[in-house]
């Protein structure tokens, strides 16, 4: 988003930065789960970040890997958490 003056700029939340563990995905439920949550909120979802993988983090993480010319799974594996992690 520009940062014209007026025109709001999205934040991330301040969160401890995360390193990749394993694949995370739909039903599992903790700190990684919600670190991806405000991920994918800072890069243009609206879905609200929560601690738990639901049907609706599912679609906004296949609705990425789509737009990012990943594999599309709806699993948050290794590449997708590097390109989703980019700044």
């Amino acid at each position: 988003m520009d940062k014209k003056l007026g025109v709001p700029v999205k934040r991330m939340a301040k969160v401890k930065p995360m390193e990749y563990e394993k694949p995370v995905k739909i039903g599992d439920k903790g700190p990684a789960v919600q670190y991806i949550a405000l991920w994918l909120a800072q890069k243009g979802s609206t879905i609200k970040p929560t601690s738990e993988f639901h049907i609706g983090m599912r679609a906004a993480v296949i609705k990425f890997q789509k737009n990012n010319g990943l594999k599309v799974t709806g699993v948050v594996d290794k590449k997708t958490w590097v390109k989703l992690t980019a700044k």
